[in-house]
């Protein structure tokens, strides 16, 4: 596919799930007990989602191309293990700092928090297999057909990082076309002197890895490794709190008072460690080959 072809198909995919996802909102608002602004965000989620399979046929693609059918447990729960120690750094340097301190009104075991827990497990795997599914598998391998892997892994990681501001600080009235103002307030936000700039680096920062993982192992791999970080994240807010007057509260975004600077300076880190033992591993290949 051309790549004038390749990019109109993807906008108008793009254009036709918060058209999609506005109507649809605009419908279900009034008989839902939730604010329209969350309704809108999930109406355009579940747009996007329902049009993933065309949208890959489009694209002359299939379940296997995408990544779905070659499921591999052990690239699984690696990932899921190399999550987890990817985030715990991170949770451990905010609790030591004092930016966060243990919830005491939370009580572990309890049926309250197993229940709460149940919840976060099974959304967090169906919010990784429909993010995945659409970013790493539909629009990087179809992307990757035309383009080398930089410009894919920058492109798609822009627009995982861009999707999560979809939600707008403004209140929104429920109309027809809701979504695009939705996206426009998000968007302003976002570029604004007081957005989430920052938030939005370390979501960057965060879809390159993921694409480098796709690139690397396989989809379910980065499925497994985006499950463990949305997971571990929502149960680590669940048993802690944050001081809001601590001086270190601006090394963390406003977006989800997680993801800020602190997080894009340990991902940096995690991508020089990478790239350290990709050189140090092609060196030793190397020598290898000359004994």
């Amino acid at each position: 596919m051309q790549p004038a072809k390749l990019s109109v198909l993807l906008v108008l995919y793009l254009l036709a799930a918060v058209v999609v996802g506005s109507i649809l909102a605009y419908l279900l608002a009034p008989a839902l007990d939730y604010a329209y602004e969350k309704v809108l965000s999930r109406s355009v989620l579940l747009a996007a989602g329902l049009g993933l399979i065309p949208l890959w046929r489009m694209l002359g693609l299939s379940a296997s191309s995408v990544g779905l059918s070659m499921l591999n447990g052990k690239q699984m729960s690696t990932a899921f293990v190399l999550g987890l120690l990817v985030m715990l750094p991170l949770m451990v340097f905010f609790i030591v700092i004092g930016f966060r301190v243990w919830d005491t009104r939370v009580v572990i075991l309890s049926a309250d928090f197993f229940s709460v827990c149940a919840v976060i497990f099974f959304s967090a795997w169906l919010v990784a297999i429909f993010e995945e599914t659409l970013f790493r598998g539909v629009l990087q391998v179809g992307l990757r057909r035309v383009y080398g892997f930089t410009i894919t892994a920058l492109v798609v990681a822009s627009l995982y990082a861009a999707v999560h501001f979809l939600r707008s600080d403004s209140n929104l009235e429920p109309t027809l076309w809701g979504g695009f103002a939705a996206v426009s307030g998000a968007l302003g936000n976002m570029l604004s002197s007081s957005g989430h700039l920052d938030s939005f680096f370390a979501l960057f920062l965060l879809g390159l890895l993921f694409s480098w993982v796709r690139e690397r192992f396989s989809l379910w791999a980065c499925i497994s490794l985006h499950a463990v970080w949305v997971m571990s994240l929502r149960i680590y807010k669940e048993l802690t709190v944050r001081d809001v007057v601590h001086p270190m509260r601006e090394w963390v975004g406003e977006y989800d008072n997680f993801l800020g600077e602190a997080t894009a300076f340990w991902l940096i880190f995690c991508f020089v460690v990478i790239a350290l033992r990709q050189q140090w591993l092609r060196g030793y290949s190397g020598r290898d080959q000359i004994k």
